[in-house]
């Protein structure tokens, strides 16, 4: 009987309630409270941003030498080892010349000889020619040479001598051809004696000078002759002399000692062949650098198979890469470029192109080298290294985190916060340097621009700025924590 009163007054308390919740109530709804999202924000950076082409390729030398030697023989000494730094001159190694010592020393004997067999020849060369005889030879031959040397001198008095004929003969017929005029005027009374006597003095002169001058060629002619005849006379002494010589024997005593200069001259170029090999033994190194390959061993045979150095010079270094041909047009030789080494760090080094193919590979890209300092010796050959060329540049560009820009189709934008609400703001970006974006319009420098949480934002969206752990940043703190932004930096130098 209980149990039933107590369910009877619990159905009442029920339909009590159900009839009050459908009843009008006198006062206003209840508002629903509005939705406040969490948030991060960042203040824009500003400086310079890249467009680059990124290509890889290995370190390696500027220079590569390899070390080989001008002889074989036993390795003496080795002086260096892989890893050791030389400077141009040092003495890598050393090979044995004792067995090209003696050579020098067995040469030089036969040298001796030869010098003494050429002595012999000469000897016998004398012996052939006659001491006596090859002076009156010598002597009949300056005999020959006088002669036609007197001849040359008569013949040019002979010459002079014509000449002085002629113009005595021309005065004299001046003179004459002067007198016979003179001789018919005085005869008709037109001259006094005087003047005639004066004519006939002048032709006399004239006549001795032209008998003198006829009487000097007659003498130049007969000397001419003279020395013709002498020369007749030298030649034909100097013939005999020769005649009387033994020519067969002079010819075999000349061949002797053509033979035993020959025999000399071989030997002395042996010497120096030999002396010239002396300094092949010792082996320096052509350049500064460090020792990449030491394949010599003291005592052991030096083996032509293998270089027995290979010297590298670190101090600078190539990177070469294949760059497609769309690229190649934008670059030439002494652009900088951006050289990153991911073994070492991420801090970029810049280096230069210093040649670009002009022929293409089998692939079709084309080989590019670039050179970059290595003064310090951190990077070696054949260390990985990432190589950015420039495409573009934007110089003073207004750069936010990539994840802060969202896309609705071809459009852009973002969002940023004013008074404690979230702002759409459509933007043009510009370069894309992957964690970073450039943003050419619709953000400033000063704007507090969502960088976390902007996916679930709508314009005019109630928001709280927190911290990167979820603690609620103020006003006077997003203040300061946006002036010192912790984005991540663009591919590029930030001003």
């Amino acid at each position: 009987m209980k149990k039933k009163c107590m369910l009877a007054v619990g159905m009442l308390l029920v339909l009590s309630m159900l009839s009050g919740c459908g009843a009008k109530k006198d006062g206003p709804m209840d508002q629903v409270q509005e939705k406040v999202s969490n948030v991060e924000v960042e203040n824009p950076q500003t400086g310079t941003m890249k467009d680059e082409y990124m290509y890889s390729g290995t370190i390696e030398p500027k220079d590569t030498v390899d070390v080989t030697a001008s002889m074989t023989g036993t390795v003496k000494a080795v002086n260096f080892k892989e890893g050791d730094k030389v400077n141009k001159g040092d003495v890598l190694f050393t090979i044995d010349t004792k067995d090209l010592e003696n050579t020098i020393k067995t040469n030089k004997a036969s040298l001796a000889s030869a010098d003494a067999s050429i002595q012999s020849a000469k000897t016998n060369l004398e012996l052939a020619n006659g001491a006596t005889m090859q002076t009156q030879i010598e002597n009949a031959k300056n005999a020959v040479t006088n002669a036609k040397n007197s001849i040359a001198t008569a013949q040019t008095a002979l010459d002079t001598a014509g000449v002085s004929v002629n113009n005595a003969k021309t005065t004299l017929d001046d003179k004459q051809n002067t007198y016979n005029i003179n001789k018919q005027l005085f005869d008709a009374g037109g001259l006094s004696k005087q003047a005639l006597d004066d004519s006939q003095t002048a032709l006399t002169a004239a006549q001795n000078a032209y008998t003198q001058a006829v009487n000097s060629k007659q003498q130049a002619e007969v000397t001419l002759s003279q020395a013709k005849s002498s020369l007749e006379n030298a030649q034909k002494s100097y013939d005999i002399l020769v005649n009387q010589t033994s020519k067969e024997n002079v010819t075999k005593a000349q061949d002797s000692l053509n033979t035993a200069q020959a025999s000399r001259k071989s030997v002395q170029a042996q010497i120096e062949a030999s002396e010239s090999k002396l300094s092949d033994a010792v082996v320096k190194s052509p350049i500064s650098g460090t020792v990449s390959e030491c394949n010599v061993t003291a005592g052991a045979q030096l083996l032509t198979a293998k270089t027995p150095f290979t010297i590298v010079d670190l101090n600078t270094v190539d990177i070469q890469v294949n760059v497609s041909e769309d690229v190649v047009p934008n670059l030439k030789v002494g652009d900088s470029v951006q050289i990153t080494i991911p073994t070492l760090s991420n801090h970029a080094i810049t280096g230069h192109i210093s040649e670009i193919s002009d022929v293409s590979n089998a692939d079709g890209t084309f080989k590019v080298k670039v050179e970059m300092s290595n003064t310090d010796g951190k990077l070696k050959a054949g260390m990985f290294a990432e190589v950015n060329f420039a495409k573009s540049t934007s110089d003073g560009a207004v750069i936010v985190p990539r994840d802060s820009v969202l896309r609705d189709g071809d459009d852009y934008y973002a969002f940023v916060i004013e008074d404690g609400k979230a702002k759409k703001v459509d933007v043009t970006i510009g370069i894309d340097a992957g964690e970073t974006i450039e943003v050419k319009s619709g953000i400033k420098p000063s704007d507090k621009v969502v960088t976390k949480g902007q996916t679930y934002l709508d314009d005019g969206s109630k928001v709280k700025v927190v911290s990167d752990n979820g603690t609620e940043i103020t006003e006077a703190t997003t203040e300061a924590t946006t002036e010192n932004p912790k984005a991540k930096k663009s591919k590029g130098e930030n001003k």
